[in-house]
């Protein structure tokens, strides 16, 4: 079966690579491909799981276009429609509709400039990011009293693509994100990490184990009930509030990071899993 990845990790990350002996005890030959190169042979293998395709966002109609290829020939996880509708951040809007607490979230108009969009949405520190995006990149804070200086890179940013404002919500500078991760719809474990851009400039995400509270728990089985079908590996990245509330920040489905080192029995759940799903 093949693991997908990018060319700037043609071996997989670290992390992935606990799954391959996980696999091979199950029976299972494990590839590393990487999604855009012309010579895999993706209908010789049995399966394709989406992993480390960390240059998906910056050429995503060509990754749906790979991946509708893939799903035709093979067996693709996460399957192709989970992968188009996750891979635009507009599905927040749609969880926001099904009662999932999200960070509020708008979207900036072409024309409106920074201050008017402030003044707009009545927000004094704000989060702007791309609609497509991974990883935090390109996205960035603007407090108050930097709405002038940061006008020109907002343009500059609309000019690209959709971008989404958020108010920056402080809390996650003490509490960090919760990441949980679930398999086949169930949980498997969690880890607390930096908020993407703080993880961004330390240059490589630094996670630690985390056991969720109940609130959590029950935001993320909600959201998992909300997918359809039920995906193979999923990660519900949530923050806690001051008031307690857990409230969702990204639900990754597409090519999250698992953290699977963080649990030395998760790379054997999630080898179970695809098994499992393979018959």
């Amino acid at each position: 079966m093949g693991l997908a990845t990018w060319s700037a990790l043609p071996e997989l990350t670290e992390d992935d690579r606990l799954l391959v002996p996980a696999l091979g005890s199950l029976g299972l030959e494990v590839r590393a491909c990487v999604w855009d190169d012309p010579r895999v042979d993706w209908g010789s293998l049995v399966a394709a799981v989406v992993r480390s395709t960390w240059d998906y966002h910056r050429r995503r109609e060509e990754f749906l276009a790979w991946a509708e290829r893939c799903a035709s020939i093979v067996p693709l996880w996460n399957p192709l429609e989970m992968l188009r509708w996750n891979s635009h951040k507009s599905y927040l809007a749609r969880l926001a509709e099904s009662g999932i607490p999200i960070v509020p979230t708008a979207t900036g108009r072409k024309g409106e400039t920074l201050r008017e969009l402030v003044a707009r949405l009545g927000w004094t520190d704000i989060v702007v990011k791309p609609a497509v995006s991974a990883g935090a990149e390109s996205t960035f804070r603007v407090p108050a009293e930097a709405v002038e200086m940061a006008e020109e890179r907002y343009r500059n940013a609309l000019s690209v693509g959709e971008q989404l404002v958020q108010p920056y919500v402080g809390e996650i500078e003490e509490a960090g994100e919760h990441s949980l991760v679930y398999f086949d719809g169930v949980y498997s474990h969690a880890v607390r990490r930096p908020p993407g851009v703080l993880a961004r400039e330390a240059g490589a995400p630094v996670a630690t184990p985390w056991e969720p509270p109940e609130a959590e728990r029950e935001v993320g089985e909600r959201i998992l009930r909300l997918v359809s079908p039920t995906p193979l590996y999923a990660r519900v990245d949530l923050v806690p509030l001051r008031t307690g509330t857990p409230v969702l920040m990204e639900l990754e489905l597409v090519e999250p990071a698992l953290f699977l080192a963080a649990d030395s029995s998760a790379p054997e759940r999630l080898a179970k899993v695809i098994s499992a799903r393979l018959g």
